[in-house]
């Protein structure tokens, strides 16, 4: 392990001194703080440096070891036994690599993406793969590309696991002002979006060894202690008797989960909007999605078929420091608008324990009624002092009532907000921002949390010259049974230092 620590700080020196070579324009950025793993707490040492290559290419690092109490690093960190587990662990040192600006005719980026809307929206919207970062860490890719009267975009959310989202877009303006756009998004495994934190096929949930890729059953990592019990038992039985005894008695309460018996659940939709460049400010838009998958049926004659969401006509709008957008929408029985959005990753599956079963974003939208209604959304600049975004949904029709388990008429609304404030103007503070989201619910300013409740603040205060005490805090709810909510914290402290 001493050996495997030399080596590791070797490397993290090393970036260091490069990056600070670098021609002046690179960023280098470290942390101190600690970390949760598998109920373990880890004192975590980070150097992220950002580095341009020329004009058009920059790639951020994130070089971090986490380190128990008695000063062992956490190995699968730093893991280079095969082949498959050095590319994973040089993988997340990446942070990401981009060519270009979205704007260009050509952008890539690569690694994290913190926000990605495919067209308008309907089916991607704002989505993010760092949403639980760097407890999760996802390697995902969002290109785009523009030549002449032809566009391309495609979004995959991970490479490193099935991903919860990959999308595609083709866009065609053949008349002048006038974008045509065509759209496909698919999660090819919900179930996937269980936590497995040693990345061996089975999910935290179902793994006895929830931090070893080779262990998942404890009966079988207890074969040694069974078997010398065995022949006590049994003084002249044979290895071979003790095999079958062990791979077949029922007696022994192996783990019941094998990934090789579930099928895998797949969630689609298709989408085709149409664009119209009305001025430099202003665009007109309308748009149309269908969902591919089954849900729970409300009774047994009814159809499990995914629904649609239409879009007859919005509005989008750049004034100075102002983006406003505007949408009338209206959907069929089980449909949700921005299905895959910034908190996909946070209720994609999980598990309920008291019906022992999955629980995945498509199986509760069965839920979701015939609706009509506005969306609206603005970001601003205000005065130099801070950013400010809103985004509210008021949607009248079918909403489900689990206690009568029907559809009643009533609102499904939405509300989210983001707040940045300057930090230039205040002493002592270098960052301030908050943000909250909470949709699909009758009343969001009663901020009764729910599954698509998130929020979360970070603020970092200077302590001295080039170094900053960060305060992080997150929060999600999912359901550990039916109606029953359970809240998801996660909080870091970190001493940044900008060198």
């Amino acid at each position: 392990m001493k050996n495997l620590s030399s080596k590791i700080m070797s490397l993290v020196i090393l970036l260091t001194l490069c990056t600070a070579q670098d021609d002046g324009n690179s960023n280098l950025s470290g942390s101190i703080g600690s970390v949760t793993f598998g109920g373990q707490v880890y004192n975590q040492i980070a150097f992220r440096p950002e580095i341009p290559i020329g004009t058009k290419m920059a790639i951020g690092l994130d070089i971090y070891l986490y380190i128990d109490g008695d000063g062992n690093i956490y190995k699968d960190a730093w893991n280079f036994k095969d082949g498959k587990s050095t590319l994973r662990t040089l993988m997340d040192k990446v942070y990401y690599f981009r060519y270009g600006r979205p704007e260009d005719d050509f952008y890539l980026r690569a690694g994290a993406i913190p926000s990605a809307t495919l067209g308008q929206g309907i089916l991607v919207d704002g989505y993010s793969n760092v949403i639980e970062y760097p407890f999760v860490r996802q390697i995902g890719a969002n290109v785009k590309f523009k030549k002449d009267v032809m566009g391309f975009e495609a979004i995959v959310s991970n490479i490193k696991r099935v991903p919860g989202v990959l999308g595609l877009r083709t866009s065609f303006e053949y008349i002048p002002k006038l974008e045509i756009g065509i759209s496909f998004v698919t999660d090819l495994d919900q179930n996937a979006g269980l936590k497995d934190r040693d990345s061996d096929g089975y999910p935290d949930v179902f793994d006895d060894f929830p931090d070893d890729e080779d262990l998942y059953d404890k009966i079988d990592a207890d074969r040694d202690m069974w078997s010398d019990a065995y022949f006590q038992w049994n003084p002249d039985s044979t290895d071979a008797a003790f095999d079958m005894w062990f791979n077949n008695t029922s007696f022994l309460n192996r783990n019941p989960y094998n990934p090789a018996d579930v099928d895998k659940d797949q969630v689609s939709g298709a989408a085709f909007d149409v664009t119209y460049q009305l001025t430099d400010k202003i665009q007109l838009y309308s748009q149309f999605a269908q969902l591919f998958g089954d849900t729970k049926a409300v009774d047994v004659n009814e159809n499990t078929s995914l629904g649609y969401g239409f879009v007859p006509l919005g509005i989008s709008s750049h004034w100075g420091p102002v983006n406003f957008r505007a949408e009338y929408r209206q959907n069929s029985r089980k449909f949700l608008f921005n299905y895959w959005n910034g908190s996909y990753d946070v209720n994609r599956a999980t598990y309920d324990f008291t019906n022992e079963k999955i629980v995945t974003r498509e199986y509760d939208l069965y839920k979701y009624g015939e609706l009509k209604g506005f969306f609206l959304q603005a970001d601003a600049s205000l005065f130099e002092l801070l950013k400010l975004q809103l985004g509210y949904q008021d949607m009248s029709g079918e909403v489900w009532d689990s206690i009568i388990s029907d559809y009643v008429t009533d609102n499904n609304k939405l509300f989210r907000t983001g707040i940045k404030i300057n930090t230039n103007k205040v002493p002592k503070v270098k960052l301030a921002e908050a943000f909250y989201e909470q949709s699909d619910v009758a009343n969001p300013f009663k901020f009764d949390p729910s599954p698509s409740t998130v929020f979360g603040y970070d603020v970092g205060i200077e302590i001295s010259s080039g170094v900053i005490l960060v305060y992080k805090a997150r929060r999600t709810y999912h359901y550990v049974s039916e109606g029953v909510l359970e809240p998801s914290n996660s909080i870091q402290f970190e001493t940044q230092m900008v060198f």
